[in-house]
């Protein structure tokens, strides 16, 4: 069977297996499951240590990139002595709750300075 695409099918859940994805349906039947990101923490701590000395950059897109639960906290550390960047981008990052906390936490002490 071929296909693929929105439908569901063939190539679409032959790649989401080879990935280590279960393929299938998303939750609320929104279509195909993207296969799972791999967990690319220590890019998240490299991105968070150049961060940390940012004096210009105020956007940054990390956009799918994996950053993962260690990589957020990371982020959320640089985030609270970066008083520059503005507008961050952290969708499809597998960011569970605990990271996304730390970040929301981090954001909200930058903006009160404390």
């Amino acid at each position: 069977e071929g296909g693929g695409g929105e439908g569901g099918g063939g190539d679409w859940e032959a790649a989401t297996a080879a990935c280590g994805g279960r393929g299938g349906e998303r939750a609320g039947g929104r279509g195909p499951a993207r296969p799972r990101q791999r967990d690319r923490s220590e890019g998240g701590k490299a991105i968070a240590e150049a961060l940390r000395g940012n004096g210009v950059l105020t956007n940054l897109s990390l956009y799918g990139n994996g950053i993962g639960e260690e990589g957020a906290k990371a982020l959320a550390s640089a985030l609270r002595v970066n008083g520059v960047l503005t507008n961050l981008d952290l969708y499809d990052n597998n960011i569970r709750d605990e990271g996304a906390a730390a970040i929301a936490d981090a954001r909200r002490c930058a903006a009160t300075r404390c």
